[in-house]
């Protein structure tokens, strides 16, 4: 597989460490909480992007057996973040 193939999995780097931390504690809590499951995601959507250095991210929910996606929560960079 090409070295810069976007599907190559690699390890983090140093710089990458502190942020990747930031996304998995965004998700357990996430999970271990009982409140707004909308507020959650944008704010796991957020994380994400700061963490891929990305524009945007959309956090979605696919229903396969209706054929259907949700969109849940999204983050520009902007800095707008939001429930869906």
């Amino acid at each position: 597989m090409p070295e810069d193939d976007a599907a190559t999995v690699r390890p983090l780097r140093a710089d990458q460490l502190e942020p990747a931390l930031r996304v998995i504690e965004a998700a357990q809590h996430l999970a271990a909480t009982g409140g707004d499951l909308n507020d959650t995601l944008a704010g796991l959507a957020r994380q994400l992007t700061e963490f891929i250095d990305a524009s945007a991210c959309l956090i979605s929910r696919i229903d396969l057996e209706r054929g259907t996606v949700n969109d849940c929560a999204g983050y520009d960079m902007s800095r707008t973040t939001r429930p869906l």
